[in-house]
């Protein structure tokens, strides 16, 4: 029993892992809600659903582009601004609250926009949109990513991002 446990334990911590790399690697995206906060600053505080402009408007500093950056690239550049005249060793820290939707389209039951999970796959998707249709494509499957169509080797398996949309074909047989 306790070795099902320690085993059972370090999977956890293995895909805990994984997911956390994954979502420190995912750029920021219009309609992403981030939290921005300044260690022992409150009112520097920022909690703001990113808009088309991909601007943040951040007290003391004003405007800051945050749009296809890194969480962690961003808290480098408002550290830096904070310490150029406001805050001597400031320490912020950006994290994702929620991420912008992806979408489902073609041949499954209830195409739409759903909210993104990390570590989201094809296969997931296709079950949250409610399974494929009877005439559903079972290969001619894509993805929309930042305006660019990947069609070769998407699979259940493959992970879908933030923002992404997936696209199911349907087959004449």
């Amino acid at each position: 029993m306790a070795v099902r446990f320690l085993v059972f334990l370090s999977l956890l911590l293995t895909t805990t892992n994984i997911f956390a790399i994954e979502a420190e690697s995912i750029p920021l995206g219009t309609g992403d809600v981030i939290a921005i906060d300044v260690f022992n600053e409150p009112e520097l505080s920022v909690r703001e659903k990113i808009s088309q402009s991909g601007v943040v408007l951040m007290p003391l500093i004003g405007s800051v582009n945050v749009l296809n950056k890194l969480p962690v690239q961003v808290a480098e550049e408002l550290s830096k601004a904070y310490e150029d005249g406001y805050l001597v060793n400031a320490d912020v820290s950006v994290r994702v609250e929620k991420y912008r939707s992806f979408f489902i389209s073609g041949a499954v039951f209830r195409p739409g926009a759903y909210e993104y999970v990390i570590g989201l796959s094809v296969e997931q998707a296709i079950a949250i949109g409610g399974g494929l249709r009877e005439r559903a494509s079972r290969k001619k499957w894509y993805i929309l990513r930042n305006k660019q169509k990947l069609d070769e080797g998407v699979t259940g398996a493959t992970s879908l991002m933030p923002g992404d949309i997936l696209t199911i074909e349907e087959s004449l047989f």
